[in-house]
């Protein structure tokens, strides 16, 4: 598989399991009730939108995919949003992880 092709097929994994469902879904908390939840669910939408950018913009190749994504697993960043994330049932890059192994793997050998 041409390298752009293996790129694209790795961010369309990103984007459908991990950023656009946070990205495009309506804040499900209530403002006065559950205000930390609120809050950090809109925390959550900025940084889905940030990586999907980032990815897009700076990741060239299907190993530069791959290794932004180990890359943000392991982050100090990475480290201080999973309990956050879980907390409010967001999927982040460590829900998904075997998944996109695999896909890389499949890609990379065509």
């Amino acid at each position: 598989m041409a390298d752009s092709m293996a790129r694209d097929k790795l961010l369309q994994f990103l984007n459908e399991r991990v950023f656009l469902p946070v990205m495009n879904a309506e804040n499900p908390y209530d403002k006065k009730e559950e205000n930390e939840r609120f809050a950090m669910f809109n925390y959550a939408q900025i940084v889905m939108k940030r990586l999907a950018q980032e990815y897009r913009t700076q990741a060239q190749s299907a190993e530069q995919v791959y290794q932004h994504f180990l890359f943000d697993l392991s982050s100090q960043a990475s480290k201080y949003l999973v309990p956050r994330f879980r907390w409010i049932g967001v999927t982040w890059l460590d829900d998904v992880k075997t998944d996109f192994q695999k896909l890389y793997e499949s890609v990379s050998r065509n």
